[in-house]
């Protein structure tokens, strides 16, 4: 894992975030550390088409499942909350 992967999981790891019974991890994100999130991600990943989200009143919610699988970051570690 190299310095970019390990920030991005550490990020989804120090916020809010819960496994669905199908498998798909939800993190919600403060409103205002989504500058911080955009450039973890970097321009490549959201070059690509972005990412849906659920807005809410004071952050964001979104599944994360895909950027986990393009920055190769073990969803396993993310189940065992």
């Amino acid at each position: 894992m190299d310095k970019q992967d390990f920030d991005i999981a550490l990020f989804f790891l120090n916020h809010e975030h819960s496994v669905t019974n199908d498998g798909k991890i939800i993190s919600w994100i403060p409103l205002m550390e989504l500058e911080i999130f955009t450039e973890l991600l970097g321009y490549n990943f959201l070059d690509e088409g972005g990412v849906g989200v659920k807005l809410q009143y004071d952050g964001i919610a979104l599944e994360i499942n895909e950027i986990l699988e393009y920055f190769e970051i073990d969803e396993q570690i993310f189940m065992g909350d």
